[in-house]
């Protein structure tokens, strides 16, 4: 992907690069080994401060982890190329969904947005 800034379209494609082509075959539904890229379960280890999971993932997080926009115990999938990030993060306690993004391979972000609520 050639470096450009993170716009709605270019999220979009970021999202899409890494996401697989539904067919009749699968019956419309993804599995993990169709993903073309890194997208796993990771464990945040000593990690204390969400700016730094800027490893493709999806991790749980909890209160206690800096910048975590939900401040409470929740999921953060984060999907990354050639220095721009994507972070989306939701709670466990409501369906509120965020997002953010990095152009600068984790060393600033935007303001996280709230992207829906139940």
């Amino acid at each position: 992907m050639a470096d450009r800034p993170i716009t709605d379209e270019g999220v979009i494609k970021q999202i899409m690069d890494v996401m697989p082509t539904v067919s009749n075959t699968e019956n419309g539904i993804y599995t993990s080994t169709l993903f073309k890229g890194t997208l796993i379960e990771k464990n945040v280890g000593d990690i204390t401060d969400l700016n730094d999971l800027i490893v493709n993932g999806i991790y749980q997080i909890s209160p206690s982890l800096a910048n975590n926009v939900v401040n409470s115990w929740g999921l953060c999938i984060t999907l990354g190329s050639n220095g721009y990030i994507l972070q989306f993060v939701t709670s466990v306690n409501d369906c509120m969904l965020y997002v953010r993004t990095s152009s600068s391979n984790g060393n600033t972000w935007t303001n996280w947005k709230k992207m829906s609520s139940a």
